[in-house]
């Protein structure tokens, strides 16, 4: 079963050679080829990277382990893959694998770009960019997840059943 992927990638005018890349749809081990092409495309031209996953309705294992190794050459080459606006649905899988604290996120494409601008030593307009906090499972809306929840373990591969909100380990 092929899957569609849809991805953007266009420079941010003004940004000394910050990529903006939109993706639309799912992250999976049907589109990840593509996503890879095109992150091997835009590393031949910028070490800057700002990834937004606002229109992803979901990342698997695969998929989150493109973006690690993106993000990693990313930062070998003295960039960074940012992500932003990440919808809540894709943000309780990248919570519960602790990677909003290994990614830089951040909540706009315009914190993003200041976030860029901080590093390089540039003064900016206006207030520092907000970074995304990790927040709790419990916060996210209640018709992002029903209960009971079934889900594979990302560890183990076994099927699990939730029957309320928490933090759950394998």
């Amino acid at each position: 079963m092929a899957e569609n992927i849809q991805i953007i990638a266009k420079p941010i005018g003004g940004s000394a050679g910050i990529i903006h890349v939109d993706v639309k749809g799912r992250i999976d081990a049907y589109t990840v080829g593509q996503l890879e092409a095109e992150f091997e495309k835009i590393l031949a031209k910028s070490r800057r990277i700002i990834l937004t996953l606002s229109k992803v309705d979901y990342v698997n294992s695969t998929g989150v382990g493109l973006l690690v190794k993106y993000h990693d050459k990313a930062e070998a080459a003295g960039g960074d893959l940012i992500l932003t606006e990440i919808p809540d649905k894709v943000e309780v899988v990248f919570n519960m694998l602790g990677l909003l604290d290994f990614f830089n996120v951040y909540q706009t494409i315009e914190d993003s770009v200041k976030a860029f601008q901080i590093k390089d030593g540039k003064p900016t307009a206006g207030e520092k960019p907000v970074k995304q906090v990790p927040r709790d499972i419990s916060e996210i809306p209640a018709d992002i997840t029903s209960f009971p929840l079934l889900v594979k373990c990302l560890v183990c591969s076994k099927n699990l059943k939730f029957e309320i909100r928490g933090y759950y380990r394998c």
